[in-house]
């Protein structure tokens, strides 16, 4: 484990170097490469660490509740849940690090984005609480994506989750779903082929991010939050790096932050 973290650190010490190179687009490219390979390293890793964590919480919560039966109603069973209510939480991080490593491209599936995100809208609901107002703006229109729904439900779900973190009492979070043609020039800012997409915005009323934090926020562990593990959006980069799409953020300190996810629309053979 500790050769595990020591590895990681080296990882995200590493800066990205694009000497040589001529063009912004081509520097944008360079860096988005190097830090392609960068995930992909770091997501080998987390599945190790996941694995390692998985298999020590499955002994942990087969012992708690071998001590549940024994112990039920003395004293000692309020330890015996909380040891079981850590294991829960370390196998929900460990399911968080599988997330962030696991390749979704061979559970692809063709479906409209409208009816993807429609159906993931309830539990966006149930994670923001009633204190947040969630609206929707969905346009039925919007193109098919060919994609894996899980990890679909991943990123709308993940961005809502740190949405509802940065939301003061009685805030709100829009989603709003099109269609969109990308020029050449609106494409390559997002390094990406112009074309049609599927567009996914997810806008709320948040405390904002500065610029220094804004750079960072896909990467692995890094957070604001007390009790963050700063995976949740990390996640959703690799998610949507899957899906051969892009992410665009906008983010006002005292504003709110505007998620804007660019999917390739699914063309269907003539």
């Amino acid at each position: 484990m500790a050769e595990s973290v020591v590895a990681l650190a080296r990882l995200l010490d590493l800066e990205v170097v694009a000497e040589g190179v001529e063009s912004q687009e081509q520097r944008r490219l360079a860096e988005r490469m190097q830090w392609a390979g960068r995930r992909e390293a770091m997501g080998d890793l987390a599945a190790g660490v996941a694995h390692n964590f998985n298999n020590m919480t499955l002994l942990l919560l087969a012992h708690t509740e071998e001590l549940s039966r024994r112990f039920v109603g003395l004293e000692a069973m309020a330890h015996v849940r909380s040891i079981s209510d850590v294991a829960t939480r370390t196998a929900a991080l460990a399911k968080q690090l599988m997330g962030f490593s696991k390749s979704g491209a061979d559970q692809a599936e063709v479906f409209s984005l409208a009816d993807g995100v429609g159906a993931v809208l309830p539990m966006v609901d149930t994670v923001t609480t009633s204190m947040v107002a969630v609206t929707a703006d969905i346009d039925p229109s919007s193109p098919e994506v060919n994609v894996n729904r899980s990890r679909l439900d991943q990123v709308v779900v993940n961005i809502a989750v740190n949405a509802k973190d940065a939301i003061p009492a009685n805030g709100a979070l829009h989603v709003r779903v099109r269609g969109v043609q990308l020029d050449a020039t609106q494409a390559a800012r997002l390094g990406l082929p112009a074309g049609h997409y599927g567009m996914l915005e997810m806008s709320d009323t948040g405390v904002g991010m500065d610029a220094a934090t804004r750079a960072r926020i896909f990467e692995p562990f890094f957070t604001t939050k007390e009790r963050g593990t700063g995976l949740g959006l990390a996640t959703v980069q690799a998610a949507v790096a899957e899906m051969g799409g892009a992410i665009d953020v906008a983010s006002i300190p005292g504003r709110g932050t505007t998620f804007r996810i660019f999917i390739p629309a699914y063309v269907r053979p003539a």
